[in-house]
């Protein structure tokens, strides 16, 4: 018995949305992605109706076609474009005329966002990251405002779910990168005094705040980090943020002279770095 057309329009849109999300975040660049790329023509060519489905979908994703192209044409032109820019640092659109349709658009947005986000880890300063990822932040903000007013909603679950997780990214290294700031000047202060000066026992108690605050950004940036590396593909590790792994390696030799009080601290700081790689990368800032 043949089902009802929507059912079917229902499904070939997941099935179409699902395959140029898995085109824009392969596992792998070395995947095969013939059966993603080729879609759309392979349910163009199954029946009539599968035709006309195909073709009122095709036009919501990838929108008019090109002079001279049918509409499948057009969008695999365009989805190969998206290919491509998912290999690049940053997406360059040169002939804006072809990527008008919300979902285009989103996924251009999103994939700026993800690659934004990727280039800002070490040797990045933390100022520059503070500052672009206040720019990243309004993106995904836009991100989500095309997402929320466009339809079918049904092409825009994978984005709507990516642009969630990138915004939760943002959010928290931004306040790991800032608590490990202020860790890193606390670091400095104490520095400053010898282990029986009254001050001291003030900056060591800022720096056990911190460490408690930093292992707690940490929790939550690791187990969202894994969940959006389901969709959006590999992920910034928590030590390439600026300035964590060097606010990391100061921690033990800044502290230990000061004997009063410091396991407490020391043991959130074996917890916090416990898998990490303590190479610090040639190009990131020394460590002062």
């Amino acid at each position: 018995m043949a089902l009802p057309n929507e059912l079917y329009w229902d499904i070939l849109t997941r099935v179409f949305a699902d395959s140029v999300h898995r085109v824009c975040f392969p596992k792998s660049y070395e995947l095969d992605l013939a059966w993603e790329l080729n879609a759309l023509s392979t349910f163009f060519r199954v029946s009539h109706s599968f035709q006309g489905i195909t073709a009122d979908i095709c036009q919501k994703m990838y929108g008019s076609p090109d002079r001279g192209k049918n509409a499948v044409q057009s969008a695999n032109t365009r989805l190969n474009f998206l290919r491509h820019s998912a290999r690049r640092d940053i997406v360059i659109i040169f002939d804006e005329e072809k990527f008008k349709t919300p979902f285009l658009q989103s996924y251009l947005l999103l994939l700026s966002i993800v690659q934004m986000r990727k280039i800002m880890k070490v040797p990045s300063t933390p100022t520059l990251f503070r500052y672009m990822h206040t720019t990243i932040f309004r993106s995904v903000d836009t991100l989500q405002r095309i997402i929320t007013l466009s339809k079918p909603p049904e092409l825009y679950l994978n984005l709507a779910g990516s642009s969630h997780m990138q915004a939760d990214l943002i959010y928290i290294s931004s306040e790991l990168v800032h608590e490990v700031d202020d860790l890193q000047g606390n670091l400095t202060a104490l520095q400053e005094f010898t282990p029986d000066h009254d001050e001291a026992d003030t900056y060591m108690a800022r720096i056990r705040l911190n460490m408690h605050s930093v292992d707690d950004f940490v929790r939550k940036y690791e187990v969202v980090a894994a969940l959006a590396s389901r969709l959006t593909g590999p992920e910034v590790k928590v030590y390439e943020l600026p300035g964590v792994l060097s606010a990391m390696k100061r921690i033990r030799a800044t502290i230990s002279p000061f004997e009063r009080d410091i396991q407490d601290t020391l043991e959130i700081f074996e917890e916090v770095t416990d898998g990490w790689t303590m190479q610090e990368p040639s190009d990131e800032p020394p460590i002062v």
